[in-house]
């Protein structure tokens, strides 16, 4: 049985920041709700109206399953372009669907979300 080969998709692969400030109190938290503190996140899709929220694919914190989230693009650094190898990243990528968001697969699309990233980090930090 011959499958045909899937499309090359291109990401940005980042890591959750290992700490954070939450909260009124500004308590420290390591990562997020969802995802351990430097874990790899694949950035598959951005809204680029707001500049600030960004869907992930990355391993689940308590189950380690992939899942897909909406996060802000401020609890993520280390970014860089890479092809997504992965079988599971990329059924789960090839399957996001856009609900308003700019969905990334092609190479130059992933270049391009490789330099705002870092911008809307930056805006959001300042």
């Amino acid at each position: 049985m011959n499958e045909s080969p899937k499309p090359e998709l291109w990401t940005v692969v980042a890591n959750i920041i290992s700490q954070r400030l939450y909260g009124e109190e500004q308590e420290m938290r390591l990562g997020t709700r969802l995802f351990s503190g430097g874990a790899k996140v694949y950035v598959v899709a951005a809204f680029m109206g707001t500049a600030e929220n960004v869907i992930v694919i990355g391993r689940h914190r308590g189950s380690k399953k992939y899942i897909h989230a909406v996060i802000k693009a401020d609890i993520i650094e280390n970014f860089r372009l890479s092809l997504i190898y992965s079988p599971k990243v990329h059924e789960i990528a090839s399957n996001i669907s856009e609900n308003g968001a700019w969905v990334t697969t092609a190479k130059k699309d992933a270049e391009f979300l490789l330099t705002v990233l870092p911008k809307w980090k930056a805006n959001k930090n300042n």
